[in-house]
């Protein structure tokens, strides 16, 4: 089992049980109490909240803890889904099941309608990409979320020697022997290759 099953299986037992002891972590995930105390850290340097009980004896999730997903930006909604998603193509079942869950958290917490974004696109393609092409498949999913939500977005713009920002209004995708991101109107003239895109904030 490697780190970060264990972590997962440690979020898990604190999730279902009431406490859990530097023992039974130990014993459960086959660390030394030190590396227990490590992974505690770890999850909670990740704002998931852990707590020390002491009339149990042992470790909890903080109680009436909700993390502020109102203030992440699509763009960074969706990162941690696609990072989710990928992590799910390469655990079991069991691990699959609870990262689901914790999808459908992020997802129904959410102001704008993410569940038809994610339904609408084809997730079986992360697992298939390779992972140099993994950024190019994460802009195409921004900008298609940003799309369909009517936003603006900032694009970085890779170039031979540095790389330019442009600000697009009202943002559209064609295709012409490749996909072209453009503005949605009449009187800009903006045309930019996705290949070429490095990088899309939502605005």
């Amino acid at each position: 089992m490697g780190k970060l099953s264990k972590i997962i299986n440690l979020i898990s037992m604190l999730y279902h049980r009431q406490s859990v002891s530097i023992k039974t972590i130990q014993d459960v995930c086959h660390i030394s109490a030190r590396t227990a105390y490590r992974y505690l850290n770890d999850i909670s340097a990740a704002n998931i909240p852990v707590l020390f009980d002491k009339t149990r004896g042992g470790y909890c999730l903080g109680h009436n803890t909700n993390i502020d997903f109102a203030r992440f930006g699509v763009d960074e909604i969706l990162l941690m889904i696609i990072a989710l998603k990928l992590m799910s193509t390469r655990l079991n079942g069991y691990y699959s099941d609870i990262i689901d869950r914790i999808i459908h958290g992020i997802v129904s917490r959410q102001h704008f309608k993410m569940e038809e974004i994610i339904q609408a696109f084809d997730w079986g393609k992360i697992a298939d990409v390779k992972d140099e092409n993994l950024s190019g498949l994460t802009t195409s999913i921004i900008l298609q979320a940003a799309i369909s939500l009517k936003k603006k977005v900032e694009i970085k713009i890779r170039n031979h020697k540095d790389e330019t920002e442009i600000l697009i209004e009202n943002p559209s995708l064609r295709f012409n022997r490749e996909w072209i991101l453009s503005e949605n109107t009449s009187n800009v003239k903006t045309a930019v290759p996705v290949s070429n895109i490095a990088s899309v904030i939502v605005k």
